[in-house]
């Protein structure tokens, strides 16, 4: 397999009574690696919410980037005005207001070409790592990535863990995914 993947994960023998919650936020420094090097027509679906609209640069809610090229969805953010922000999809982008990038948003991409790294999710992968100026503030409702074949190889819920820790749960591998960035993720109410 081409590329880079550093998962940090619990795994888990056996079926946990697991705490659903509404969704998982992250403040900017936090960030997770789905540990799935995206292949073409690897397809993202996602339901989320920007908790911030303002400042400049990019935000990904998940991206992978290499060699000048990635998969990612996210805000770009105007350099010199934030009246407008786009939220781009695998080369289409929407352009929303300040205002309306704050309301729940349900998107889906496909990949276009494989990628070198993991997919992040709140940040973007590329060959040094995380990035800190594409780490966003985001609330994730579900992420689900299909591999090219249709085949659903992860199944993101938000949870907290047995200790608490506000994180993702994957249905398919029946695996905690953990923030790898600093700080901890907050939630909404349990389900």
């Amino acid at each position: 397999m081409l590329g880079k993947t550093n998962v940090k994960v619990k795994p888990n023998a056996k079926k946990p009574p697991i705490d659903y919650v509404e969704y998982i936020e992250s403040s900017g420094t936090q960030y997770i690696d789905t540990g799935i090097i995206p292949k073409i027509d690897y397809t993202v679906e996602a339901e989320f919410q920007a908790t911030e609209a303002t400042g400049s640069g990019e935000g990904w809610l998940f991206a992978t980037w290499d060699n000048s090229a990635g998969f990612r969805v996210g805000i770009v953010r105007n350099m010199f005005s934030n009246s407008n922000i786009t939220v781009n999809a695998n080369g289409t982008s929407v352009t929303y207001s300040q205002t309306s990038i704050l309301q729940y948003t349900r998107v889906t991409a496909k990949a276009t070409s494989d990628r070198a790294y993991s997919l992040y999710l709140f940040s973007q992968h590329e060959s040094t790592g995380a990035t800190h100026t594409s780490m966003s503030k985001y609330k994730l409702y579900l992420l689900k990535i299909y591999d090219s074949g249709g085949s659903l190889v992860r199944d993101f819920k938000p949870c907290k863990d047995e200790n608490g820790v506000y994180c993702l749960y994957d249905e398919v591998s029946k695996t905690y995914f953990y923030n790898q960035g600093t700080g901890n993720f907050t939630g909404g109410a349990s389900l």
